[in-house]
């Protein structure tokens, strides 16, 4: 989901969205989807991952529900912490599918910035 350049805390966008996925080998229909979107910026803080502490960070929560055309629906929540110049410092994605059939899916991902040179700055 895109936001504007000037994003104020507490600040809340929504959107919806609709697709469609394909099989790779054939390109059969494999399902439709519709969903929404909400996104957050919830704080500017500091944050520390392996490359280092990194000051005033954009605190943005998104969050999404998706209903697919094969009895799958998707949770999802997105943490995410950027910073000025590098970017994308540390993301947490909890994702969960629920079926009416088969067994949910949960799965948690957390990323975070190892090294990066930015414009002549190393960051390690």
């Amino acid at each position: 989901m895109l936001v504007p350049a000037q994003f104020s805390l507490w600040e809340r966008y929504k959107g919806d969205y609709s697709y469609s996925r394909n099989s790779i080998e054939d390109d059969s229909l494999v399902f439709t989807a519709t969903g929404s979107t909400t996104v957050l910026l919830k704080s500017i803080e500091d944050v520390t991952v392996t490359a280092g502490t990194f000051e005033d960070c954009l605190k943005i929560f998104t969050s999404q529900t998706e209903q697919r055309s094969d009895g799958w629906t998707l949770e999802l929540e997105d943490t995410a912490w950027y910073t000025h110049k590098v970017g994308l410092i540390k993301e947490e994605i909890i994702q969960t599918l629920h079926h009416p059939v088969e067994e949910d899916s949960d799965r948690t991902d957390i990323l975070e910035l190892i090294s990066a040179t930015v414009d002549g700055m190393t960051y390690e």
